[in-house]
């Protein structure tokens, strides 16, 4: 848990001191909802492996690519919510760039 903990932070303060934040430097990239398939098919397909893998060599590689796909996937779709209004109360989106957003709800859409 703590090196989960660690991930979230250490995401976070790589975004906003690396001025990745600034509006004029992102580019386009494929709709939100094509890249929450994409990561959840990979998640899938990795979640397969682990379980018809048997021998502790090949699930401990399937481990290292899995936990690579949580690190990359939450710096990839964190970038879609740059720039969405944040506030308390409802109703939350769980749209990038619609509605608005609190810390709570774009952890839980990230994750």
């Amino acid at each position: 848990m703590q090196h989960f903990q660690f991930l979230i932070f250490s995401s976070f303060a790589f975004l906003f001191s690396s001025g990745i934040c600034r509006a004029e430097e992102r580019t386009p990239r494929p709709s939100y909802a094509n890249t929450v398939a994409e990561l959840h098919e990979s998640r899938v397909a990795l979640r397969s492996s682990l379980k018809t893998s048997s021998k502790a060599n090949s699930r401990a590689k399937i481990q290292n690519a899995a936990e690579a796909e949580l690190i990359s996937s939450f710096e990839t779709l964190s970038h879609y919510w740059l720039g969405t209004t944040w506030a308390l109360g409802a109703p939350q989106t769980s749209v990038p760039q619609i509605g608005k957003v609190n810390c709570g709800t774009f952890v839980g859409n990230v994750l």
